[in-house]
C-alpha cells in the first residue's frame, strides 16, 4: 500500500525549502561536533535523504506524504534534537522514531487523516498519544507536547552519531 495524501498545503513557518540546497560540502568538518551532526539544518537534511530513499523503496508514486512528513519533522525539531529514526511503518505508511535511554517518540503516518503521535518514558508509560491530521498546526496541543518531548530527549544525547 503507498500513502495516500493528496491534497495541497500551504507554505508554513516550517518551510523547509531550505534544505533542498544544501550540498554535503555546507557541513564542514572545521565546525563543533554538536553543530555538524545535530543542528536543525543537519537533523532536516538527514531526514529528507531517508524520506526520499524510503519513497523509493515503497516504489511511491505520490511524494506529498513525505513532504507532510518532512514539515511536520520541521516542526519537531530543533538544534540538539535527537537524529530521528524513519522507515516503513508496515502498513505502507511512514514511521519516525527518536529514542534515547529508554524514552521513545514516535510518529506514524497511515494518510492524511491518521497521523499518530506517541511518546513513552524510560519507564514505559505513556506520556503521550495524539492522533493529528495534515491540517495540523504548530500551536496544537499534540505538536506542542511532542516538541517539548523531543526537547527532553536532546539532553539526554551524550555523544552525537554522524548523520552519514
Amino acid at each position: 500500500m503507498v500513502p495516500s495524501l493528496s491534497l495541497s498545503l500551504e507554505s508554513s513557518p516550517y518551510d523547509v525549502d531550505e534544505i533542498r540546497s544544501v550540498t554535503d560540502s555546507s557541513l564542514t568538518r572545521n565546525e563543533p561536533v554538536s553543530t555538524v551532526f545535530r543542528s536543525r539544518r543537519a537533523l532536516l537534511i538527514h531526514a529528507n535523504d531517508q524520506l526520499k530513499r524510503l519513497a523509493q523503496r515503497q516504489n511511491a508514486s505520490d511524494m506529498e506524504p513525505y513532504r507532510l512528513i518532512l514539515r511536520l519533522l520541521g516542526a519537531l525539531i530543533t538544534d540538539g534534537s535527537a537524529t530521528p529514526q524513519i522507515g516503513d511503518n508496515g502498513e505502507g505508511g511512514v514511521a519516525v522514531e527518536w529514542l534515547v535511554d529508554g524514552n521513545l517518540l514516535r510518529l506514524d503516518y497511515e494518510d492524511e487523516t491518521e497521523i499518530l503521535l506517541t511518546a513513552t518514558n524510560s519507564h514505559g508509560q505513556r506520556v503521550l498519544c495524539e492522533t493529528i491530521t495534515a491540517w495540523w498546526l504548530g500551536q496544537d496541543s499534540a505538536i506542542v507536547q511532542a516538541r517539548d518531548f523531543l526537547r527532553g530527549l536532546a539532553g539526554s544525547v551524550a555523544q552525537p552519531i554522524p548523520l552519514r
